[in-house]
């Protein structure tokens, strides 16, 4: 029979560094990892391999408008860790960071591999055992609630015994493993949520955020591989009620009033056009704002886009009637004087009729007015989701209204919840791996306290 003190399901950033932060506080601590496949995997993948650490906003008093669900939580386990905790840790082990646009974390050497070779050298060297095996179910031994007996009974299916990717040649249909704790730190795994619904623990179907839009006139267009720096966008949900606001299902008046006020406001950022629509920081931003209302809408909706928000209408007129009556020049021909792609301003022009061999300065000033109009705001319909293959956040999973602020169950006690299963989720930046440090690390210290409290 396999005893541990703490099993964790899930070796993902949220898991692992959970285990090594228990052993961090309490080496006699037994502790093994359930994994079904590769561990670490979407933190290699994350920032396209370059690994977006963190956040410098994600503090207690700056991350509420980063955090479209579970704001308020996670800023009250800010207080107990955040970016500067985990900055620290990382300079305790000799990784070095950089700040880049927007206050993003990344690795200094641009290289996720270098995290995961520190993780799992910790793993080895504090003898945690990484099991390889798919989660059924657990138990829980309500007979004896000391902590010298083993509360949970973990349920694998079609185990294979491994150390760190090295299998034995023995395979199990099932196998029981024990623990006095259980951590959930499964990610976005719709099956493990039903299990964990199925205890009496409130859940949230989970849905995708953080993703680009398909958008059918774009795609026409064909317009890949034009980044805009610095544009606005905004985003008109297809659903509404009938006062106009945004039907978005959240679980506190403090989520319904933030939302309505986001309802009016852009989202600043750099914008990508793809093969099948637009993509990049703004857009995926609006994604996580919206994710919900998306979501059922069949992920439709009107954008809006502004590509110069620094300018108002009037200042974007003048300076196109000072370019167009300066000199004879064909209008097509001024897109770099308006910092725009050749293609895409062709397309803009396209839109309003204009057409593009003309001399700029024989073009009507109501042409020019309709042309100033769409640059201020392009509207253009989303008809999708993108498959974003770096589409890791999901909103959704436990209510977080059922652990406490060391993320523990209300309802169960010594079971934890950690990472994305939990109902909290980020724009893009860093949030949401800084949401799994900190989940993890409040986890371990409450178990660290408590096997202490309650030595065997």
């Amino acid at each position: 029979m396999k005893n541990y003190d703490v099993i964790i399901i899930g070796a993902g950033p949220a898991g692992v560094f959970c285990a090594i932060s228990l052993k961090e506080k309490n080496l006699k601590l037994k502790i093994a990892i359930i994994e079904k496949g590769k561990p670490l995997i979407k933190l290699v993948q994350s920032g396209g391999g370059r690994c977006n650490l963190s956040n410098k906003k994600a503090k207690a008093k700056s991350c509420i408008p980063y955090y479209p669900r579970g704001s308020r939580f996670i800023s009250h386990l800010f207080y107990q860790y955040d970016v500067e905790s985990f900055c620290k840790w990382l300079s305790q082990n000799k990784i070095d960071v950089k700040i880049e646009q927007e206050e993003k974390i990344f690795l200094k050497s641009d290289d996720s591999k270098q995290l995961e070779t520190v993780f799992m050298q910790k793993l080895r060297n504090y003898n945690i055992d990484l099991i390889k095996g798919e989660f059924i179910d657990f138990k829980i031994n309500l007979k004896n609630d000391s902590i010298d007996e083993n509360r949970f009974e973990v349920v694998l299916k079609e185990n294979v015994k491994g150390n760190f990717g090295k299998e034995s040649e023995e395979k199990i249909e099932k196998q029981s493993f024990y623990s006095n704790f259980l951590v959930i730190s499964s990610g976005s795994n719709r099956e493990v949520l039903k299990k964990i619904e199925s205890k009496g623990i409130i859940t949230h179907d989970f849905i995708p955020s953080l993703y680009g839009f398909k958008i059918k006139e774009i795609e026409e267009a064909k317009l890949a591989g034009i980044t805009l720096k610095d544009i606005s966008v905004y985003l008109e949900p297809q659903s509404k009620d009938e006062k106009g606001n945004i039907n978005i299902e959240v679980n506190n008046g403090d989520e319904i009033r933030k939302m309505k006020k986001r309802k009016s406001q852009k989202v600043n950022g750099d914008l990508l056009f793809t093969h099948e629509g637009l993509s990049g920081p703004a857009i995926l931003k609006l994604s996580s704002y919206y994710a919900i209302d998306l979501y059922n809408s069949n992920f439709k909706g009107i954008l809006h886009i502004d590509f110069y928000p620094n300018k108002t209408f009037e200042e974007l007129e003048k300076e196109m009637l000072d370019k167009c009556h300066k000199g004879a020049k064909i209008i097509k021909n001024i897109y770099n004087e308006m910092y725009i792609a050749e293609n895409l301003w062709g397309f803009l022009l396209e839109k309003v009729e204009i057409c593009k061999d003309i001399l700029a300065n024989q073009i009507k000033k109501e042409q020019i007015k309709r042309l100033i109009k769409i640059l201020k705001d392009f509207k253009v319909e989303v008809n999708d989701k993108s498959m974003n293959k770096e589409e890791f956040v999901s909103a959704g999973g436990i209510d977080l209204d059922e652990i406490d602020k060391q993320c523990k169950s209300k309802k169960i006690d010594r079971l934890y919840f950690i990472g994305e299963i939990l109902n909290i989720d980020g724009i893009t930046g860093g949030y949401n791996l800084q949401s799994c440090w900190t989940t993890s690390y409040v986890c371990a210290d409450s178990i660290a306290k408590l096997s202490c409290q309650n030595p065997k």
